[in-house]
């Protein structure tokens, strides 16, 4: 059974990718280490290496470098094997741990049974660019975030206090609250929190005008509430191979528990649900423009039903207990 495998690719090749080399290991037919070597991690060296080797089984492990190089190598009409590192314990457990013997291990494991190695598949170009944009915003929200606190908390340390308004406008309001004394320590970041808010406006008009990332309808709405983001290499999936969100929807008791109880008394009525509350606590909520627009949602099931009715400002939601039998 084994040279029958084998037979499909005579080469089998392990690679251990490094930010600025990475390592490779070249097993035969018979398992025989034939080649050892190193080339730098840039897609004209790989494309250099690899363009004139026969059809081959590569194996290498997830990481930073590891969508352009497994789209390369697949290009080049390779096998591509993109394992996962958690779930190989030969490897990150290894007590003689290195490169070199990183890319042996990861083609012995391909060479004996791909499944060991736990491929996973990377996301579509066009997916990457869109949560690209959706981490950018991400990275701008909490700059723009730490400036205000830090503006904020210098002014309260000397006795002052900038006026209660909102972030995007903060840039505006606050140089009035700046002393003379504290110009030259504060008046460059606001100026910069100003910038930042441009840069986020502009990420909102992107991710609006975006096919993928259009709003549900009015009446969609609450069915939308059960989708629940299908999660790939670690990280929510914005889109799939076409570009769209890629989720299941939930049952109808899960959209029940959404909605909760009604309720006409003007004391127990429950606050609206904003689009972004019932969003996993995965990074997505924060990337959200303000303008309301939903990527991906997910739902809560009878069990996890957070009541908003008795919240007051500042209290933090919690789950009800379970009653014991």
């Amino acid at each position: 059974m084994e040279n029958a495998t084998t037979s499909l690719f005579p080469v089998t090749i392990g690679i251990d990718l490094g930010d600025r080399h990475s390592h490779l290991g070249l097993l035969d037919d018979a398992g025989a280490v034939v080649e050892e070597g190193r080339l730098v991690t840039t897609p004209d060296a790989f494309r250099r290496r690899f363009a004139s080797l026969p059809r081959a089984r590569i194996a290498l492990e997830v990481g930073t470098h590891s969508p352009w190089a497994s789209a390369l190598l697949a290009e080049l009409g390779h096998a591509v094997l993109v394992a996962n590192p958690r779930k190989l314990r030969l490897i990150f457990r290894n007590d003689s741990k290195n490169d070199r013997c990183d890319a042996e291990q990861l083609a012995r494991v391909a060479r004996m049974d791909p499944r060991l190695l736990h491929p996973i598949e990377h996301r579509g170009r066009q997916a990457a660019v869109d949560l690209a944009v959706l981490r950018s915003r991400d990275t701008l929200v909490t700059a723009r975030t730490r400036l205000v606190n830090h503006v904020r908390g210098t002014l309260k340390a000397f006795g002052l206090r900038a006026k209660t308004c909102s972030t995007p406008s903060f840039d505006k309001q606050a140089p009035a609250a700046i002393p003379a004394e504290l110009q030259p320590a504060l008046a460059p970041l606001v100026t910069l929190i100003g910038e930042l808010t441009t840069a986020i406006k502009g990420c909102d008009r992107t991710i609006a005008g975006h096919r993928t990332f259009k709003p549900p309808t009015p009446r969609r709405r609450a069915a939308n509430l059960s989708l629940i983001p299908t999660m790939t290499s670690g990280e929510e999936e914005v889109g799939g191979g076409g570009g769209g969100v890629r989720g299941r929807t939930g049952s109808a008791s899960d959209q029940a528990a959404l909605s909760g109880p009604r309720n006409t008394s003007r004391r127990c009525q429950p606050a609206k649900a904003s689009p972004t509350a019932c969003l996993p606590s995965c990074g997505l909520r924060s990337r959200l423009p303000a303008n309301g627009i939903i990527l991906a949602e997910a739902s809560a099931s009878p069990d996890a039903r957070v009541e908003t009715s008795t919240l007051r400002p500042g209290e933090m939601p919690r789950t009800p207990r379970s009653k014991s039998l």
